[in-house]
């Protein structure tokens, strides 16, 4: 195991390892006294630098300057507790079409290519193809100006597309594609540019009905992992907060808060040349839910895992925006929160800053300072 000890507190903190003593002379020249013996010497040394590194493993992060420096460590999408599951399935109503779905499938529109492109809390990710060389041409909305160059690299860029399948034998996540679905088609409607399409929902696969799951654009970048592999661009700020500014108003008007925003829920295309993500869209709508209504709060356990999220959706914790209400599910009274935009804005200022270590000064105010409370690993952080 290699501890790590702060040299001292900046913006970039900078470490040495205890496996190279000759760090440490100048500390022996400065304490070697009488009254300090070596074992002593040795044992505040080992204590310190184990002290160190379980805050880091503990913490994840470094504070300096009252900032919080973030490492890599992915928050997680949080899920109901299975009580809360059942509840809300016994007061479900099935789809009326789902008999026919499963009985009919007469034209393959997509064909299956074997690549799996990932998987989330509630669903896997598939790469598809369409049927038709065709169809892959018009769909990729080619202008008829474009060079002939420009013109085939657009047609194969749209040819493949991601085809989103819910886990098996999860009803949850049976249910949040479904509702997912029904989120896209709401953003569909109102023409939001920065979330991610929806083209095809129940499609045909291989001659096979593929229920609940859905087709979208093949985007093969995530900011998760723009930030793992590369170091960020901090002039990239303005033009991620543009998009992800313009992908979450236009499902605030659709009537939806995105309700899971995070690093690795934000896809884009490419970089420019510039070196900054282009083609930015929001992603993976299982935590959307419609403004203004009641939903269940999540188990407080997903409180520090889940550290994208202000306080008010967990059970148990302190609600910044009393937002908290009690509804009667099945004859018994659950913990709810009231769908609000403004826990959307904690998770953006949480993104941004996750990204540049940067706070967003326009939600500071639309807000107020530390309006959505502590976030980050640990909740080390109060927001925004």
């Amino acid at each position: 195991m290699k501890l790590l000890l702060p040299l001292e507190c900046s913006k970039s903190q900078q470490f040495v390892s205890l496996r190279d003593p000759g760090h440490f002379l100048p500390l022996f020249v400065m304490i070697s006294t009488p009254l300090v013996s070596l074992h002593a010497l040795g044992l505040i040394a080992m204590v310190s630098a184990l002290r160190h590194y379980e805050d880091d493993m503990a913490h994840e992060n470094l504070a300096a300057d009252a900032k919080l420096v973030l490492n890599r460590t992915r928050p997680l999408t949080p899920r109901l507790s299975a009580e809360d599951l059942a509840d809300l399935r016994q007061m479900k109503v099935p789809r009326a079409s789902m008999a026919q779905l499963k009985e009919t499938c007469n034209e393959s529109k997509f064909l299956k290519t074997g690549d799996k492109l990932g998987e989330g809390a509630f669903g896997a990710v598939y790469k598809v193809r369409s049927n038709t060389w065709l169809s892959g041409v018009l769909e990729s909305a080619i202008s008829v100006s474009g060079v002939l160059g420009n013109w085939f690299e657009s047609a194969s860029q749209y040819y493949y597309y991601a085809m989103k399948v819910p886990l098996e034998g999860d009803e949850e996540a049976e249910d949040a594609a479904e509702h997912e679905i029904s989120v896209m088609a709401a953003a569909k409607d109102h023409q939001c540019m920065n979330v991610l399409p929806l083209l095809d929902e129940d499609p045909c696969v291989d001659g096979e009905r593929m229920i609940n799951a859905f087709v979208t654009k093949l985007l093969p970048w995530d900011m998760d992992k723009w930030q793992r592999e590369y170091e960020v661009n901090a002039e990239c700020f303005d033009v991620v907060f543009d998009a992800v500014r313009s992908g979450l108003d236009c499902m605030h008007e659709a009537g939806y808060m995105h309700g899971d925003l995070k690093p690795d829920n934000v896809l884009f295309e490419d970089f420019d040349a510039d070196g900054c993500p282009k083609g930015i869209q929001l992603a993976d709508f299982g935590l959307s839910h419609e403004l203004g209504k009641p939903h269940m709060k999540f188990p407080k356990q997903y409180y520090n895992i889940s550290w994208h999220e202000a306080g008010t959706v967990f059970n148990g914790v302190t609600d910044p925006f009393k937002l908290t209400t009690k509804v009667k599910v099945n004859g018994k009274y659950k913990m709810h929160y009231v769908v609000d935009s403004r826990l959307d804005e904690c998770s953006f200022a949480m993104l941004m800053y996750e990204l540049f270590n940067e706070r967003v000064p326009s939600i500071q105010e639309h807000l107020g300072k530390g309006a959505c409370g502590p976030m980050g690993p640990e909740r080390g952080l109060m927001m925004p």
